[in-house]
């Protein structure tokens, strides 16, 4: 009995492994998603390093694994901690008017690059620190694949099997590597039905971003310390975790090793058991029903334009500088806030209100006017490109105006040539015809 008791205690030990969670602390949703994978990993039994290199200082003092108990900081050098308290004090006012266009995110991922840059300069300078994590012989390293410095730990680790991740519901760049098709990109402002126009833009978007985005690759610690792609390594990862759910996401097909591992971070016990305090139950008691409108923590209703404060003297409008709130009714911003609105909103359980329509009364009527249905038939798992044309589905129209565009500006090329040649050559006969008289 005793022997049997041994072997169920050393049960669990010979099925764990080795985890190395890497995650630099540069962004609050960023390293939440990360420390909940640290943290479901250690709560399976297994041994979990959670490396976050601190890029902002401001998140330095929170603690935001549960479960993983070993947690290693670095502290930035003086110029990565500028980079991050400038990358954290940019004036987010300005997204409320501008358009989340791929011409209007570069400067912010011009930004991003910047910031990696300086932070492999700071692991490259604290190789005695990755020297002893190397000791650990991890067997699995989980990172971001938009963190071109994790890569050049992995490959000084020399770690076999790594899961590169994406906070955001997926990455281009990354889907692109491991061959799953994916539409539309991330920061797109258009839904899975698009017009010729809208399918014409997200079809350069991604071109025009691989020509002005700094290069994906990273700096090899180790001799001869070369720049290695990232995309040749992207394939050979074991699997890859993405911040998406299927039966929300836009249907498209995926590939196994693509773990859709949408909602890991949300905390389900502490929603169920979160109270509203004295001041939002009279609120919330004050009318049958009670509508919240709210843009979240990063951008500030102090900032919208003036035309948006409608609001102002109207008794059944409460005003809160922060709302306890475990769901929000939000309204897409910046970034992949508008792929991810369009995404909702197919499968009706939300409704996609533009942060130029906020100024329309008779709209925002409208939508709140709108009543939800139960559920039914799911269209929403149903794919558009399933009623796509031959020629929509494989981009011909597309190509075809390329083709047309292209040989009309060779067309105007040659007869802009042909001009200056003639013209050149009447100069010239001109000139001799004169040297001759």
């Amino acid at each position: 009995m005793k022997y049997v008791i041994f072997l169920l205690t050393i049960f669990p030990l010979t099925f764990s492994y080795n985890f190395l969670v890497f995650c630099p602390l540069f962004g609050h949703s960023h390293t939440t998603f990360f420390a909940k994978i640290a943290d479901t990993l250690s709560d399976a039994g297994h041994n979990v390093t959670f490396f976050t290199p601190t890029v902002t200082r401001k998140y330095a003092k929170i603690n935001y694994v549960r479960a993983t108990k070993n947690v290693i900081h670095l502290e930035p050098s003086e110029k990565l901690a500028l980079i991050g308290d400038k990358f954290q004090m940019s004036d987010p006012s300005k997204f409320w008017k501008q358009d989340s266009s791929i011409y209007e995110i570069l400067p912010m991922i011009d930004t991003f690059f910047e910031m990696f840059v300086e932070l492999t300069k700071v692991l490259e300078e604290n190789l005695e620190l990755l020297d002893k994590l190397k000791e650990e012989n991890f067997d699995v390293m989980i990172f971001e694949n938009i963190v071109p410095p994790a890569y050049s730990v992995l490959d000084y680790l020399q770690i076999e099997t790594f899961i590169p991740s994406t906070s955001i519901a997926f990455d281009n760049s990354l889907l692109y590597s491991i061959g799953e098709p994916f539409m539309p990109i991330p920061i797109s402002e258009f839904s899975d039905r698009m017009s010729f126009s809208e399918r014409l833009i997200n079809s350069i978007s991604i071109p025009i971003m691989n020509t002005f985005l700094p290069k994906r690759e990273f700096k090899s610690f180790r001799p001869p310390y070369s720049f290695i792609e990232m995309a040749s390594l992207e394939p050979l990862s074991s699997f890859i975790f993405t911040n998406s759910n299927p039966y929300i996401d836009y249907p498209r097909p995926t590939l196994e090793k693509n773990v859709q591992i949408g909602g890991i971070s949300v905390e389900m016990e502490k929603l169920r058991n979160v109270k509203v305090d004295e001041k939002w139950d009279r609120i919330l008691n004050m009318r049958t029903e009670t509508i919240l409108i709210s843009f979240g923590s990063f951008m500030l209703s102090k900032d919208m334009p003036l035309e948006y404060n409608f609001a102002q003297g109207i008794k059944n409008i409460h005003f809160s500088k922060w709302i306890p709130q475990t769901a929000l009714l939000g309204c897409p911003i910046f970034a992949d806030q508008m792929r991810n609105a369009k995404m909702l909103a197919r499968h009706n359980g939300s409704i996609e209100i533009s942060k130029y329509e906020l100024a329309d009364s008779k709209k925002i009527e409208e939508v709140l006017r709108i009543i939800f249905a139960r559920f039914g038939r799911l269209p929403s798992l149903d794919p558009f490109s399933r009623h796509m044309s031959f020629i929509e589905y494989f981009l011909i129209d597309i190509a075809f105006v390329g083709l047309i565009s292209l040989l009309l500006i060779s067309f105007v090329l040659f007869l802009i040539t042909k001009q200056t040649f003639s013209f050149i050559r009447f100069i010239f006969s001109s000139a001799v015809k004169l040297k001759s008289d």
